[in-house]
């Protein structure tokens, strides 16, 4: 930390092994105004194929090692919260979000881009109306090599007392597979929608 509010880190891995070489460079920055309000800058440079991965599409019956082709490449983050009474006093509430992207060729571990770039997002909110009213936001999105996902969520809780409370939501996920898999719930393609309704009890004991 530079100081309360700059944090600044330099990462650097070097693998030498014959036909795995990998050298990766990276910097991330983070602007913190409080605790819970803050972003974060990352990046990253790879070069050379390092050890690659072992990947099964058939539920770990057969393998296939698999590298990136070595050539440099790069990989970028940014992430982002809010405390929400940061902004609104006497507020309650948090918001989340991130953006990953790694070109074509990004090689580093668990952290590979080979047939293609990929890209991940995704936002978090949970927040409190009033003593009775809560919400619940979700969305993400997955770009690979294997498949286009994307998915929206949104709960709403009532409390009625210290014992009950009633929650309805709504989910819309949508789903492209570009490479099959063994699973058959990775494996379908098209939208769906979902809407449940909870109904929650506490004690208090």
């Amino acid at each position: 930390w530079l100081d309360d509010q700059v944090q600044v880190g330099i990462t650097s891995y070097d693998q030498n092994t014959p036909g795995q070489n990998l050298a990766i460079g990276g910097i991330d920055v983070t602007l913190r105004a409080t605790a819970g309000t803050y972003i974060k800058l990352e990046g990253a440079r790879s070069s050379g194929p390092g050890s690659g991965e072992a990947v099964s599409i058939d539920g770990g019956f057969t393998f296939d090692a698999r590298k990136t082709s070595g050539e440099r490449a790069f990989a970028r983050k940014i992430e982002a919260a809010l405390d929400l009474a940061d902004v609104i006093p006497g507020a309650e509430g948090r918001i989340a979000a991130f953006l990953k992207d790694k070109d074509r060729d990004f090689s580093g571990p668990g952290e590979l881009a080979i047939a293609r770039e990929s890209r991940e997002a995704g936002v978090l909110g949970a927040y409190k109306f009033n003593d009775y009213w809560s919400g619940k936001t979700k969305a993400e999105l997955r770009r690979d090599e294997f498949r286009n996902y994307k998915a929206v969520e949104q709960n709403v809780t009532y409390t009625f007392d210290d014992h009950w409370k009633a929650t309805v939501g709504a989910r819309i996920d949508d789903n492209f597979v570009e490479i099959p898999s063994a699973s058959r719930l990775l494996n379908q393609n098209g939208r769906r929608a979902d809407v449940a309704l909870r109904l929650d009890y506490d004690s208090q004991q």
